[in-house]
This record gives structure tokens, sequence and C-alpha cells, in this order.
């Protein structure tokens, strides 16, 4: 077996998993108090979504993520005391190894927190 077929199976068998306080809990228990980098697969839908009159709508989805999401991402994690937050990387895929047509994301971004608990919170205050 190659190291590409174990990948293939890996991410063909990778199932997401729900984000419970519980689940948080034990990760930063498990990981510690030091920093932690973080990958993100990004997958965008075809077009942009919005309510009527939403203020600041962008015309495509990378800049609603780019200029809108991640904007106020930073925005939220200031708030809440989240120093230090760095991206490492953010690229726009343009193959893939291992991926299926299911599993089939645009962008990645990595960055990096100086905590898992930092991460948490900036996560769970974005994510609602």
């Amino acid at each position: 077996m190659t190291v590409f077929s174990i990948l293939s199976e890996m991410a063909t068998e990778m199932k997401l998993n729900d984000l419970t306080t519980a689940a948080m809990d034990s990760a930063e228990a498990s990981i510690g108090a030091g920093p932690v980098t973080m990958v993100n697969l990004l997958w965008f839908r075809e077009q942009v979504e919005y309510e009527n009159g939403f203020p600041d709508a962008k015309l495509d989805v990378r800049s609603a993520y780019c200029e809108g999401y991640a904007g106020e991402f930073v925005a939220v994690a200031k708030e809440l005391g989240v120093e230090g937050v760095e991206v490492v990387l953010a690229a726009s895929r343009k193959g893939g190894l291992v991926t299926s047509p299911d599993n089939d994301w645009n962008d990645i971004v990595v960055v990096r927190y100086c905590s898992f608990a930092d991460s948490g919170r900036s996560s769970r205050a974005t994510s609602t």
C-alpha cells in the first residue's frame, strides 16, 4: 500500500465532528497551553447569498469570505481579547491528490493562535 492510497483511504473515511463544548474542552485539555496552528479547508458556494438589504454585500464568494467573514472574525477576536492571531498561509487550491468529487475544497487558510483556548473562543463566537 502506498502513502497516497493510505491518504486517499483516510480522506474517504474522514467524518466531520460537532464542535460541542465537551469536545472543545477535551481537545484543550489534551493539547495544553502552547501555541496551536489550525488548517482550514474552505468550500465556497457557487454564488453569494444575502438577505435583501444586507449591508456591504460582496459580489463574489471569495470577497464575501476574505473581506466580510475574515474581517469580522478579526474584530470579534480582538473584542474577546484574543491577540497574536497570525495567518500563516492563505491560498487557492490548484489540484488535489487525495480529494474526491464530494470533498473538493476551494481554498486553504492556515492560522496560528497563541493557544488552543484562544482559537476556541474565536471559533465559538463567530460560529453562531
